[in-house]
């Protein structure tokens, strides 16, 4: 029995969280208390075939209707996932499923799980083997519930299965139709008709609501679940041909009304035609004379543009000539600029000359200098000294200024590096006194500081404190010693020294001399020079007064280094040297090092004295050179250069005059040029004009004539001599056209298709005075009556006209209430076969089921048939008039008919479905009519599920079949056992729902699942569901069984 459902999952659905659940193929049962979530399986295995939010209902409601939207399955999670195992074919299987969602908007998303990504190819290459088959945790990656992209790259690359998504509705349908095609499905759901009645099919398995065969609904629901139909078209074909008829009925109305109007509107054109005539002969008048007029001007203006051309050659031959005399002067201007620039150049020259004579006076001078200076005598040091080249060398005066300023230091020191050594000498000299005198300072601050009190460790505070009865000698030593301290200080003091008192008292060792004495530090002698302060100090009891004035002695002491220190870097930057401070034999030109630099230049000026005096000999022989070739150049014979320059001023004065008369020349012959330039410029301007108002004449000449040509059709003519008064002419035109304007506005506002503007064309003809008969017939009468003439047999075209169109539209509208009666047909065809499929099929063996079709007892289909004979009578007679419309026409009809108290609703009266009722009852064997059992009720219910299904296939096929058996708690064994003899004749697949399980049934053995509400949270229930293999006899866990069929199998394959 292939195929059929071999296992569901769901993932992340409330209740049942990640559970599986195999099913038997023959009968499973869902077992359970209230509030377990067996109606929600029953919904799942509803999602998992309809996608359609318009087809869903659910079984059963619950408690907070909002629980049982198909958003609030997911739990916890955004996605949920419900998907079966399907066994194909033997062995072979493949996945189908839905995801769905818990946000707003599409919730639910089909998916197909086949081996192959082509899952539409005709071969089983689509289906995979058991042990790919996938289960729910294999749908969890890395522990969470993902969208559907995630979940089809882990599937292909975990288990190298396929997982298709069809989220559009050709997606689907493609889907659909490749599971008909594969005979997974019974129906072709891609046809909405057969997904209609497949959702109707499932539903009714599930006892849904819609489907109930007692009560006062019991015809409609009846009607809802067998027929799929909507009869919305008989509706839309009904109000396509209502428009129709409708319509006719108002033209013909207004054809009455068209015949007078027509009457007079040939009255209104013929007075209309009168007066346009007379208007069109006085206009072929007036528009000759002006064609006759503007043809005599065209001929005047010609002649005047060709006197024109006459004079603008002349003076373009006036022009021509001043301006090649104007040539001619400005070559005369040329080669008097020329010789100008010639003079100019000659006194530039001369200007040169002057300055050459200049610069050899200058350099004669330099060497007069030069000559006359005494070079210093320089010693053997000097002369051998090596020197670097200079840049550049200065005038002869600077270069002796510079040696004779450096003469003091050849004479004073031997050598150059004499002179460097002195400097440096000096200069360690000047560091080395800086030095002590600074580290004197720093003595004398610290010995202030230690007196002042601030330190307690020094050597002169442990003697104040402590040094009674010390010798002279020891005082002297104290005071030299004052500022080191008494103990071993830290290293990152500064301090390296500390004098250790005890030994100093005890091991002191001097030895005098004339201004101090040698102290012996152990093997080291440290001279000590006496000084006056230690008289002050003499005892250890020196009063405050003897220390201050120590004090002031030291702050003395520290001014005289002060100055003594600023002294030193005055000298060290060049200053003037104080000789008290400072020792008498420093040299204080040769401290800056710019001395040094400039003795380097002096020296290479001395040695380089004889080429300057060359160079500049040199120098002088070239200016005199230069001088009398600048002469020779000149060309101007004169003794002195006053003479030369007195004969260029004359040169250049005649040339100037010369040059001024071509200048006085040109500017009368440019005068004339401009002259006869505006003269040409308003003989063109006046030829522009008078072209542009003869192409203006022609222009107006050839509108004229075309507007003669059009209105008249023949050309006019252009006589000699005088015209006819165009005045007069006029005047009896406008007249007349006025005239004939004023009857053509009264006719135009006379009419409803012309007045106040609605029509355009006619509309524009009197705006621009146009004023054509043609259009204004046209407008009046329209395209099917040409003329006033024919407007009497345009009436009898259009009576008979509409007389056919009435037969034509009776004709749609019978065909309309005959596509009611044809349905109301088939639909009491399709109740007479269902009913032949329950004849001989008995419920519990002992009851006939049956759908009984009875006609309306208030109305008829057959009042329909008569009511379309009517109407189609009423039209033939001719009985147009009437002003309802056809809807009322026919409501009214039928309650007249049948003398109704509430008048039918037109859309009731076209739908099949009013004219019968359904019911169903279960009679006995002699047809009479029993209650029925819950459980007969139940399996009319399946039995009609599976007709329905059944007479909706075109073809007995393979397909997917189950009975979903829900509410089941109040059924005896008895009662139940009906459904098993069902589901075997018709090679179903029951699914049950209900609080225990029914021992009985046609199969030896089945599954059950019981499941068990959760104790940590009441949404999810225990994980995994306690499954059995039941029998009448007992039951066994339902994974050993599967593990044990499996080992079974395997066995079996390993033994062939």
């Amino acid at each position: 029995m292939y195929p059929y459902i071999y296992s569901l999952s769901t993932v992340g659905i409330i209740k049942h969280y990640i559970h599986d659940y195999h099913f038997h193929n023959k009968r499973t049962d869902i077992i359970g208390p209230n509030g377990v979530g067996k109606s929600v399986l029953a919904d799942l295995l509803q999602l998992i075939f309809i996608f359609d939010p318009n087809l869903i209902r659910f079984g059963t409601d619950g408690v907070n209707k909002e629980k049982r939207e198909i958003r609030t399955l997911p739990y916890k999670s955004r996605y949920a996932y419900a998907f079966i195992n399907i066994e194909a074919k033997q062995g072979l299987f493949l996945t189908l499923g839905v995801q769905i969602n818990s946000q707003h908007g599409k919730v639910l998303t089909p998916f197909l799980i086949t081996r192959e990504a082509d899952f539409e190819q005709r071969s089983d290459d689509v289906f995979f083997t058991k042990e790919k088959l996938l289960y729910a945790t294999d749908f969890i990656v890395e522990n969470v519930i993902t969208g559907l992209d995630e979940l089809s790259d882990h599937i292909s690359e975990n288990f190298e299965l396929k997982l298709n998504i069809f989220r559009t509705k050709e997606e689907i349908n493609r889907y659909y139709k490749a599971l008909y095609q594969k005979e997974i499905l019974p129906l072709d759901l891609s046809q909405d008709k057969s997904l209609r009645a497949y959702a109707k099919v499932i539903q009714s398995f599930s006892k849904v609501k819609t489907l109930n065969l007692g009560g006062e609904n019991v015809s409609k629901n009846l009607k809802e679940f067998l027929f799929e139909e909507t009869d919305s078209d008989i509706k839309n074909q009904f109000e396509s041909n209502k428009n129709k008829f409708e319509k006719f009925l108002d033209d013909y109305r207004q054809l009455d009304e068209d015949i007078s109007i027509l009457s007079e509107k040939q009255k209104y054109l013929q007075e209309s035609t009168a007066l346009f005539k007379e208007y069109q002969e006085k206009n072929r008048r007036y528009l000759g004379a002006t064609v006759n007029v503007l043809g005599q001007t065209a001929k005047h203006l010609a002649n005047q543009i060709r006197q024109l051309e006459i004079d603008d050659q002349k003076e373009q031959k006036r022009k021509d000539i001043k301006h090649n005399r104007l040539l001619l002067i400005a070559n005369a201007k040329g080669i008097i600029d020329k010789t100008l620039h010639k003079i100019k150049d000659q006194e530039e020259q001369l200007e040169s000359s002057r300055n050459l004579m200049n610069e050899l006076n200058d350099v004669n001078e330099q060497l007069d200098v030069l000559q006359a200076f005494e070079l210093p005598p320089l010693t053997e040091g000097w002369s051998n000294f090596v020197i670097e080249q200079e840049d550049t060398i200065p005038s002869v005066s600077e270069v002796c200024r510079d040696i004779k300023h450096k003469m003091p230091f050849f004479s004073r020191y031997e050598s150059m590096e004499h002179l460097l050594y002195q400097r440096t000498s000096q200069q360690e000299s000047l560091e080395a006194l800086k030095n002590e005198v600074v580290e004197k300072k720093k003595t004398v601050n610290k010995l202030l500081e230690l007196l002042a009190g601030k330190n307690d460790s020094s050597v002169i505070s442990w003697f104040l404190k402590q040094g009674k009865n010390l010798s002279a000698e020891q005082i002297q030593a104290i005071l030299h010693f004052a500022v080191l301290p008494v103990s071993q200080p830290d290293e990152d003091t500064g301090n390296r020294q500390y004098l250790d008192m005890d030994s100093f008292i005890d091991d002191f060792e001097f030895i005098p001399s004339k201004k101090g004495g040698w102290l012996k530090l152990g093997a080291l002698r440290e001279y000590v020079p006496f000084t006056e302060d230690a008289v002050l100090i003499k005892n250890a009891d020196a009063t405050d007064v003897s220390i201050g004035l120590l004090r002031k002695r030291l702050e003395s002491d520290l001014s005289i280094l002060e100055s003594k220190l600023e002294a030193i870097r005055c000298v060290q930057d060049g200053g003037e040297i104080d000789k008290e401070l400072v020792p008498e034999n420093i040299d204080v030109q040769i401290i800056e090092s710019t001395v040094v630099k400039a003795i380097h230049k002096a020296l290479f000026y001395i040695k380089k004295m004889p080429a300057i005096e060359r160079g500049l000999m040199g120098k002088c022989n070239s200016l005199q050179q230069k001088i009398i070739s600048l002469k020779q150049e000149l060309d101007v014979s004169g003794a002195t250069m006053e003479d030369i320059r007195q004969q260029l001023v004359k040169k250049r004065e005649k040339w100037n005059n010369r040059n001024n008369l071509c200048g006085k020349t040109e500017v009368q012959y440019k005068a004339d040029v401009k002259t006869a330039e505006l003269a040409l410029l308003q003989i063109s301007k006046d030829m522009q004009d008078t072209t542009e108002k003869l192409s203006e004449n022609r222009s107006d000449l050839e509108n004229y004539i075309r507007v003669y040509a059009n209105l008249f059709e023949e050309e006019p003519q252009i006589t000699e001599g005088a015209c006819d008064d165009l005045q007069h002419l006029s005047s009896d035109y406008k007249n007349a056209q006025e005239a004939y304007k004023r009857h053509y506005i009264t006719t135009s506002a006379h009419f409803q298709e012309t007045k106040d503007g609605k029509n355009a064309d006619v509309q524009m003809e009197i705006t621009s005075l146009s004023l054509s008969f043609a259009v204004l017939e046209r407008a009046l009468l329209g395209n099917r009556v040409k003329a006033t003439d024919d407007i009497v047999e345009a009436l009898k075209e259009a009576n008979a006209s509409r007389s056919s169109m009435a037969d034509g539209v009776s004709d749609e509208m019978l065909k309309v209430f005959n596509l009611t009666v044809t349905r109301y047909d088939l639909y009491k065809s399709q109740i007479q076969r269902i009913n032949s499929f329950f004849v001989d099929r008995k419920i519990s063996g002992h009851f006939y089921f049956k759908v009984d079709f009875e006609e309306n007892k208030v109305i008829s289909i057959e009042h329909v048939k008569d009511i379309a004979v009517e109407m189609r009578i009423a039209l033939m007679k001719g009985a147009l008039g009437v002003t309802e419309s056809i809807v009322s026409f026919i409501e009214n009809s039928f309650n007249n008919k049948l003398n109704l108290k509430t008048r039918i609703p037109f859309e009731d009266l076209l739908n099949p479905k009013t004219y019968f009722e359904l019911s169903a009852r279960l009679t006995d064997e002699f047809g009479v009519e029993v209650p029925g059992s819950t459980g007969e009720t139940y399996s009319a219910i399946a039995l009609l599920g599976i007709a329905r299904l059944s007479l909706s296939q075109k073809e007995q096929r393979k397909g997917l079949r189950f009975l979903i058996l829900e509410e089941l708690g109040s059924l005896d064994n008895t009662n139940f056992n009906t459904f098993p003899a069902i589901a075997e004749e018709f090679q179903y697949q029951i699914i049950t729902m209900a609080p225990h399980s029914f021992n009985i049934g046609f199969s030896d053995h089945w599954y059950a699942h019981h499941l068990i509400k959760g104790i940590s949270d009441k949404n999810i229930n225990y994980f995994p569901s306690s499954s059995f293999f039941k029998t009448p006899l007992g039951n066994e866990s339902l994974s050993i069984y599967l593990k044990r069929q499996r080992n079974e199998l395997a066995g079996a394959k390993s033994f062939e």
